[in-house]
């Protein structure tokens, strides 16, 4: 029966291996490494390795007559470029899988196994699926993952049911996975429209990353204090008081559009009076 050592290179504490000869699950892997950050990234470790070689061994295992990458799918790819870039690297250090992993087990290790560069939420929430596909439960998953919580599962599994386009901007960074999840929560089906306007919102400042205050600016929902309120409330009835109606028309205009004053039923002066004075 052929055993990893039987194919290994080099037959020292470590296993080394040609990483031209590991193979990879199609699939397998939960972490995306198509983006363009995750690109980048790969890129900075293949220089890497190609000056100091693979410093923290592979996780390998047996299926069939060859050795397939269990761990360690970056380090794998990074290899595999700078071997492409021209770097002399005949092998790489592999270490032999637990016996007795079942595929469940593999699939909670891929999610607790990645803390030099942290698994994106969407990775992360695909890891948890596979997980309640071979059966666990959320207080199983949280248990192995080390969260105490199943808050966390239910956090994670909120973010696979927001649309699509809202996902995408997860995995681009350009929003937060909470503040994705507290708009799909308020916004529903509209979630990606919202964010697609607060995206805009955060372009026209400058900036590429989506907050709350570009989804409320977007949105036109009122930010301020309550002594903000109480101050403009003031102003508003002093305007008022001295008879400048016109600028007391606009502050009111502007207090109906943020929602801190209703919208009156008729545009008399008692009216507007009416409202500076609640």
């Amino acid at each position: 029966m052929t055993q990893l050592r039987d194919l290994a290179e080099g037959k020292r504490d470590l296993l080394m291996f040609d990483p031209r000869r590991i193979k990879v699950d199609p699939g397998y892997n939960i972490r995306d490494l198509s983006t363009p950050e995750a690109q980048e990234k790969l890129r900075e470790l293949a220089r890497s390795i190609a000056s100091i070689g693979v410093q923290q061994p592979l996780t390998v295992r047996l299926k069939g007559d060859q050795p397939f990458v269990v761990a360690g799918h970056r380090r794998l790819a990074a290899a595999l470029l700078a071997i492409e870039g021209g770097a002399e690297i005949k092998t790489v250090p592999c270490i032999a899988e637990a016996k007795g992993t079942s595929e469940d087990d593999r699939c909670a290790d891929l999610i607790v196994s990645n803390s030099q560069d942290p698994l994106k939420a969407i990775e992360v929430a695909a890891g948890i699926k596979r997980l309640i596909a071979f059966g666990w439960d959320n207080a199983k998953i949280a248990e192995r993952c080390g969260w105490g919580s199943t808050q966390t599962v239910d956090n994670y599994l909120a973010l696979l049911s927001a649309p699509e386009d809202v996902k995408s901007m997860v995995r681009s960074g350009e929003v937060s996975p909470s503040t994705a999840r507290e708009v799909v929560r308020k916004h529903g089906d509209k979630a990606g429209e919202t964010l697609a306007n607060a995206k805009r919102q955060a372009n026209s400042e400058g900036k590429t990353r989506v907050t709350t205050a570009h989804i409320k600016a977007s949105t036109g929902e009122f930010q301020a204090t309550v002594p903000h309120i109480k101050l403009m409330l003031a102003t508003l009835q002093k305007i008022a008081t001295d008879g400048d109606e016109d600028a007391a028309e606009m502050a009111r205009d502007t207090l109906e559009k943020i929602g801190v004053l209703k919208k009156q039923p008729n545009g008399s002066e008692a009216g507007h009076r009416a409202a500076a004075n609640r």
